[in-house]
């Protein structure tokens, strides 16, 4: 049951991010449809190795903590999902033959019913059932709140601002340094869309990125716009996980510099002063910034090393 579940999780965590940021326009119910036939399939490929048979099959413990899991889920669809009878009847079907083994096992785990009651295939049939059912259920609930956030996000009066919006909102009056996210593979379709935006604003604006192909990016495709790369000292695989071990590599120390060209550097402030920066400053002349300053120790560093912070929390000259 456990292994199961896990396995669950983990798939229709992956498909979920898909779901939601494609543009899937379907109904919520067949949202719910596509995990359930996920969380099926899951259950079918688990179920055919040995060990995760004896933990789907077992009916003593793992069969009571399921039912009581499912009677759980069976309330909470009851009080979410009352507008939908169809939905409520088939989810609390399936969650109530859960109910119904798990108190059929207790009786054989307690020698109350007879041991062949639980190799019957009415019973195995009932269990990989109601297991589906909750697999189903919760989805679905997952679904519904998404769903319903994304609501309250389009009523709202206000909404994110996008860089059109920002650079409409400024019109130049003061310099924009525009930080470019990334996953580390490759995509520059953000750069390329910014690179659009800068294209018919006036104001000054830089970009910069701790990616270093990002950087590249900008050289290419905003030629025009200073440009900047974001560093520290160390990137470690728990702290940079979508990045490969050749690219944290190439980010320390900036052994990219000589390909990114970045035109300053934003080095993190608790790590200065360093090597790295220190040479770029100095030997070759780029402007340090540091960040993020928030305490007046960070404050003191950042006038003794760099030539500029980001902060936030305060207002420089207070």
């Amino acid at each position: 049951m456990l292994l199961v579940g896990a396995v669950y999780a983990q798939v229709t965590f992956a498909i979920r991010a898909f779901l939601v940021s494609s543009a899937f326009k379907r109904t919520r119910i067949l949202q719910a449809i596509v995990y359930g036939l996920i969380s099926v399939s899951a259950i079918v490929i688990f179920s055919s190795n040995s060990t995760a048979r004896v933990l789907l099959l077992s009916p003593a413990i793992q069969d009571v903590s399921a039912a009581v899991i499912c009677g759980l889920v069976l309330l909470i669809v009851f009080g979410q999902l009352r507008q939908n009878k169809k939905l409520v009847f088939a989810f609390s079907g399936l969650l109530s033959l859960g109910v119904a083994v798990g108190i059929l096992s207790f009786g054989i785990s307690a020698h109350l019913l007879p041991l062949w009651l639980v190799n019957s295939l009415p019973v195995q049939a009932a269990r990989v059932l109601a297991l589906v059912g909750f697999a189903m259920a919760t989805t679905y609930l997952v679904i519904e709140s998404v769903a319903a956030g994304n609501d309250r996000l389009r009523s709202a009066s206000e909404r994110m601002m996008t860089l059109t919006d920002l650079c409409n909102l400024v019109a130049g009056r003061v310099p924009l340094v525009i930080e470019v996210k990334s996953h580390f593979d490759g995509d520059r379709r953000l750069v390329k869309r910014m690179a659009e935006v800068l294209a018919s604003y006036d104001g000054p604006a830089v970009g910069m990125s701790f990616d270093p192909d990002h950087v590249v990016a900008l050289r290419e495709l905003i030629p025009g716009r200073p440009r900047g790369i974001v560093a520290e000292r160390e990137y470690t695989a728990d702290e940079w996980p979508e990045a490969s071990a050749e690219q944290r590599h190439g980010m320390t120390h900036l052994r990219h510099a000589f390909r990114s060209r970045p035109h300053f550097v934003a080095y993190w402030v608790d790590e200065l002063p360093a090597a790295a920066p220190w040479i770029a400053r100095n030997i070759f002349g780029l402007p340090l910034l540091t960040w993020t300053v928030r305490t007046p120790e960070q404050r003191a560093r950042a006038a003794r090393t760099a030539d500029q912070m980001i902060f936030e929390g305060f207002l420089p000259g207070t």
